[in-house]
């Protein structure tokens, strides 16, 4: 993927230099390069994005998952406290 954006920008180096000499052809060519790793990164970036957003709604599954059992348990704890104390008291 990084290949292709690099030809292209390889491409439009050459255009300007055609265009606009020696000295415009560095800073153009230079241009084009960057702008060529900034559309990659930006790709990868919302490819992360994509990714992070996906595990979140995974973490938010588990994390309702897991508040429900601690809710029960602790249901279930003061059901057995207070059988408990019923026993012992009798």
């Amino acid at each position: 993927m990084h290949d292709v954006i690099l030809l292209n920008a390889s491409h439009m180096m050459l255009k300007c230099c055609s265009r606009y000499g020696n000295y415009g052809c560095s800073l153009q060519a230079n241009l084009a390069v960057q702008e060529a790793r900034y559309e990659a990164a930006m790709k990868d970036l919302n490819k992360a994005q994509d990714q992070l957003d996906e595990k979140e709604k995974e973490l938010e599954a588990v994390q309702a998952q897991y508040d429900q059992a601690m809710s029960e348990k602790q249901v279930s704890a003061c059901v057995s406290d207070f059988c408990f104390a019923i026993v012992s008291w009798k």
